[in-house]
């Protein structure tokens, strides 16, 4: 029907893709936060760590005539398919020169993937810890500020996916974690009243 109405590049089209709500999930979990700040000669440093484990459930399917839309499979991924535990720690240290440091440690946990072309067949990823930081200068009481900072800096990447792949990468497109390498900046401030 769309190549007979004659739209560019029908031919090609392989799937579409449908946004539905024919699942309910039930989550819960646990979420801690502690905050530390110590104010010494050497200026003041926060710390800050916050960790949560979460567990999802889908609590029902809708039913279609041949079964359900959402497969098994797809059950399984949402259920176990992101990092659990997952955690950030940041240590927050500015000098009275207006400097400010920031190192971020992120921890994703592990967790697995099933293949839904092949059912029963599971890929488990591991744990990685990605670590991000800046350096900020103050210029003018924050008004005009300067930042040099970068992601995922060590270039930590997630373990190579076995399947669920596209579009010629080697990493699940789909991971919450950092996949993309590296990402390092400058960025410049500047706030008016």
């Amino acid at each position: 029907m769309l190549i007979a109405s004659g739209v560019p590049g029908a031919a090609s089209i392989e799937f579409v893709k449908f946004f539905t709500n024919d699942i309910d999930t039930e989550t819960d979990g646990v979420d801690l936060v502690a905050t530390y700040v110590v104010d010494w000669t050497g200026g003041v440093t926060n710390l800050s760590a916050s960790a949560n484990w979460n567990r999802t459930e889908v609590t029902r399917r809708t039913p279609r005539p041949n079964g359900f839309f959402l497969s098994d499979t797809d059950v399984s991924n949402i259920e176990n398919g992101t990092p659990r535990p997952r955690a950030v720690l940041d240590v927050r240290h500015s000098w009275a020169n207006d400097l400010m440091l920031l190192i971020r440690g992120n921890l994703y946990g592990s967790y697995e993937i099933e293949n839904s072309r092949s059912p029963g067949t599971f890929q488990k990823y591991d744990a990685l810890v990605q670590v991000d930081t800046t350096l900020t200068w103050d210029l003018d009481d924050g008004r005009y500020s300067l930042t040099v900072g970068g992601n995922n800096i060590f270039d930590k990447q997630p373990d190579p996916a076995e399947f669920r792949i596209c579009c010629g990468g080697i990493i699940n497109p789909g991971s919450l974690m950092d996949w993309q390498g590296p990402f390092y900046y400058v960025r410049a401030n500047f706030r008016w009243d």
